[in-house]
């Protein structure tokens, strides 16, 4: 028998959180839904329309409720990442999101728009994009 061993070095936790990716190339955010979240990185779900590849560096904006931004002082976690793979979601692993509804940068229902899971690897070498 032959057993998959896990290459993580921190554990997941599946967290369903808004969250906006910063695209340099476009110049502007677009909102997706975390899948889940660890130390070193994430997966988010983004709409399949968003144009990212591998090695990509781009920037997540992680909001914090009011009680959270009154205790850390900001209201959002802004995180550095590596794009390291790209899947399409399938049909059936899609649900609707809690933040469904028009996208004003793409212009496309979250609700019924095909997704993306992007998994990305929080660098602290890279420079911030966003300042």
């Amino acid at each position: 028998m032959v057993t998959m061993m896990d290459r993580r070095r921190h554990q997941r936790n599946q967290i369903d959180w808004p969250v906006s990716v910063y695209h340099p190339r476009l110049g502007m955010f677009v909102n997706g839904r975390s899948v889940d979240v660890s130390q070193s990185g994430a997966k988010i779900s983004l709409p399949i329309a968003v144009p990212l590849r591998p090695g990509q560096v781009v920037e997540l904006n992680f909001p914090r409720t009011s009680t959270l931004a009154k205790m850390a002082g900001c209201f959002s976690r802004i995180k550095t990442a590596l794009v390291v793979r790209i899947e399409a979601e399938s049909p059936a692993s899609q649900k609707d999101s809690p933040a469904a509804g028009a996208d004003p940068w793409l212009g496309v229902s979250q609700k019924r728009s095909r997704r993306q899971t992007v998994a990305v690897h929080f660098d602290k070498n890279a420079l911030s994009l966003v300042r």
